[in-house]
């Protein structure tokens, strides 16, 4: 299972490369103690399935990025923008 950690490792290298990114964590979402604004801009990591292809494994994996959004919603086009900027980043280096 070399492989599959990895693969997980590498993304969470590249996510914490990311300014909008200050943690990155694993499992069960609901696990993450949200209330707790410091660990915010985030990002998660979901292993959905894995399967052999060929020669190779594919992996579906979910990343969900987050930040906490203000109680009067302001914040929300910013926190959408970033978030999923975040995201298109890590695409793009993963298809490096």
């Amino acid at each position: 299972m070399i492989g599959y950690i990895n693969l997980l490792d590498k993304i969470e290298s590249e996510l914490l490369k990311d300014p909008f990114c200050k943690a990155v964590t694993r499992g069960d979402i609901y696990k993450i103690a949200t209330n707790k604004q410091q660990i915010y801009p985030l990002s998660h990591l979901i292993v959905n399935s894995f399967g052999k292809t060929g020669y190779a494994l594919r992996y579906n994996i979910s990343v969900i990025s987050m930040y906490a959004v203000k109680d009067d919603e302001s914040n929300e086009d910013f926190v959408l923008n970033t978030q999923s900027m975040v995201n298109l980043r890590l695409i793009e280096q993963l298809q490096r």
